[in-house]
């Protein structure tokens, strides 16, 4: 009996049956990895913190969608002296790292201290004084409260972002993904949004 041949119960042999199609779709931030990226989309190639090198399949992220709106509200708030730089090799590895273009971000649950909650208020009236006065304005505040636990506690960004140091190696991995040429591309494609 060959391989390919099931038994049926009466010990005769039949053929499998003809696999269901597959039906690609968005698989998380990005398209499924055998399916081609829709024109102008970008693409970059993680790195593999375990062997040092780049994955084989790239990673596609939508230049249109969240990631602009993000990086712009940064841009914005960066302009003002309200956040200070943060490089866009870091915006990039973030990017990569996480898989998603809103660069992990899941939104900001507001302090139930008082004292911490007045800070945050402050902070959130300083942006709405400078002109933000959408829903950005918390994600702002979100990339303040990051560099606030930077500075304070002279940890790496990273560290901060995730909340732990156990995933630093995977972020640096992407660090070094982004200085291959494949990479080029997305790269520049950060540096140009926040320039």
């Amino acid at each position: 009996m060959r391989a390919q041949e099931f038994l049926r119960e009466d010990g005769s042999s039949k053929q499998p049956p003809e696999p269901a199609p597959i039906n690609y779709m968005a698989v998380g931030a990005g398209w499924h990895p055998s399916w081609t990226a829709p024109a102008g989309w970008l693409q970059a190639w993680r790195g593999d913190a375990r062997t040092g090198t780049i994955e084989t399949l790239p990673q596609s992220f939508n230049p249109n969608g969240k990631m602009t709106k993000l990086l712009s509200a940064y841009k914005w708030a960066r302009d003002r002296k309200l956040l200070p730089v943060i490089p866009p090799e870091t915006w990039a590895a973030l990017a990569l790292v996480e898989g998603r273009e809103d660069f992990g971000y899941n939104g900001l649950e507001l302090d139930g201290r008082p004292q911490h909650q007045q800070q945050q208020q402050k902070f959130l009236d300083q942006v709405m004084q400078a002109g933000m006065t959408d829903d950005l304005s918390r994600w702002i505040l979100f990339l303040y409260e990051k560099l606030a636990t930077v500075k304070r506690l002279g940890i790496p960004f990273y560290r901060a972002w995730n909340g732990s140091s156990k995933y630093q190696a995977r972020f640096d991995a992407q660090v070094k993904a982004l200085q291959n040429p494949k990479n080029e591309p997305f790269l520049n494609w950060f540096e140009q949004q926040l320039a």
